[in-house]
């Protein structure tokens, strides 16, 4: 047991963290980072319509 967890909990996230790099390495996942806020916060999070560009280029 690692930090008092079992097994099958390690073995699921490492599967799960194994499975994630490959879908980002073979370009078949993506990540979005996605912020709620409440009506006239704009200020604070700047422009929401503001686009950035992709990280694959």
């Amino acid at each position: 047991m690692y930090l008092g967890f079992d097994d099958k909990f390690i073995r699921t996230w490492e599967y799960y963290f194994d499975y994630c790099a490959a879908g980002f390495k073979t370009l078949t996942l993506e990540d979005y980072q996605v912020v709620f806020s409440r009506p006239g916060n704009v200020a604070a999070l700047g422009d929401p319509f503001h686009s950035f560009p992709s990280a694959h280029g």
